[in-house]
Parts: structure tokens; C-alpha cells; sequence
């Protein structure tokens, strides 16, 4: 992590893959501030993976669990190797 500049968090959207996401994120916040970075000032993308599949949370929910900060993200399909920016 020593450098860098910004990152991209993909969450991946299935129902089932909830809490992985949420640890995840909770695992990348405390290695950031390990490495002395501030989460709040350092750039960060969220991209919402998967969003194809059937079974997968909405936006509020992904936006509920994962953007503390209201951060910029999209939806993306790796399949069809779409994302579109949503704010």
C-alpha cells in the first residue's frame, strides 16, 4: 500500500457476498490507517461488480453498507465489461 495514490474498492453485488463486503472494507480501512493513510482524504472509488446476476442487493443497500463517505461509484458487469458512473 506505501504510495499510493487512490484506490477502487469492487464489491461484488450477490446477496450472499453482504458481510465479505463489509469486512472487506473494514480490513482495507485499518491497513490504510497502518500504512498512515487518512480514508477520508485519500481518493476512493466504489465500483458495485456483478450487477447482471439475478439474486444481487440494490444500490441503497450496497450504499448503506459500503459508501461512509459518499463516495463516487458504478455499477459494473464483468461478463459484459460494462460500468456506468452513477454519482
Amino acid at each position: 500500500m506505501r504510495g499510493v495514490d487512490g484506490l477502487v474498492f469492487v464489491a461484488d453485488s450477490q446477496i450472499s457476498k453482504r458481510e465479505e463486503n463489509i469486512e472487506s472494507l473494514n480490513n482495507l480501512k485499518e491497513n490504510l490507517l497502518e500504512y498512515g493513510y487518512d480514508i477520508n482524504v485519500l481518493p476512493i472509488v466504489l465500483q458495485y461488480n456483478k450487477r447482471d446476476l439475478p439474486e444481487i442487493l440494490s444500490i441503497a443497500e450496497l450504499e448503506a453498507d459500503l459508501n461512509w463517505n459518499h463516495l463516487r461509484f458504478y455499477e459494473a458487469s464483468a461478463v459484459s465489461g460494462t460500468a456506468f458512473l452513477i454519482r
